[in-house]
């Protein structure tokens, strides 16, 4: 507030993004009126005059992965104030999957070592984890290097499968690191990998296209 005066709020509204629950404010910010779901009400709020007031809320984040923004608004008894939207917060996956390769090029029949990473950031630790790797359909699965070998190959040695994995907790890894081959009839082409992952006790996303070799 600009102004000498005390400015009257009729009410300001602070929308959070779908899936997240408001918790409490902090920063001496003040009890809300009403909490309607995503929507954080306060009523007849008076900001002091010369002023700048700053309040701080925590929520509980969505359970969905991605990027998300918050909108807050307020009425006066003379206009509807400007809205403002935050800057994205990114919600993250609690155990992530990734996978890379160890070079990015390749010829056929040449071997190209790949490494799947599993990185548990919550407090519990996990036994039962099932970890699939679909290849490329120019590759072939060819050995181990660190970690134990695959419970399951596919018909075509193409999509090994390791099982009952285990990972720890509070940022516990488990890495999984191997060779596949180039099978030796291919042409020139851009692969990816796509890995994924399944427990009955959490959520895991997979990769998606990762893992680019040419």
């Amino acid at each position: 507030n600009r102004d000498r005066d005390p400015y009257p709020i009729n009410a300001i509204t602070n929308t959070l993004p779908a899936g997240f629950t408001f918790l409490e404010g902090l920063r001496d910010a003040p009890v809300p009126s009403q909490v309607n779901g995503t929507q954080v009400v306060w009523n007849n709020v008076v900001l002091p005059g010369n002023s700048r007031v700053t309040w701080q809320l925590r929520s509980k984040a969505s359970t969905l992965f991605g990027a998300y923004s918050n909108r807050i608004e307020g009425y006066t008894p003379e206009t509807r104030t400007r809205p403002a939207t935050s800057d994205p917060v990114t919600v993250m996956p609690m155990v992530q999957l990734t996978k890379s390769a160890g070079v990015s090029q390749a010829a056929p029949g040449d071997t190209v070592p790949y490494t799947i990473t599993l990185l548990n950031q919550t407090s519990n630790s996990y036994t039962t984890i099932t970890i699939t790797d679909v290849l490329p359909a120019e590759m072939v699965y060819e050995r181990m290097i660190l970690g134990p070998a695959p419970a399951y190959l596919g018909p075509n040695r193409d999509t090994p499968e390791w099982r009952n994995l285990s990972v720890g907790a509070r940022g516990g890894i488990r890495t999984l690191v191997f060779e596949a081959k180039v099978r030796p009839d291919v042409g020139e082409a851009l692969v990816y990998n796509e890995v994924v992952a399944t427990s009955p006790d959490v959520l895991i996303p997979g990769t998606d296209k990762t893992a680019p070799v040419m």
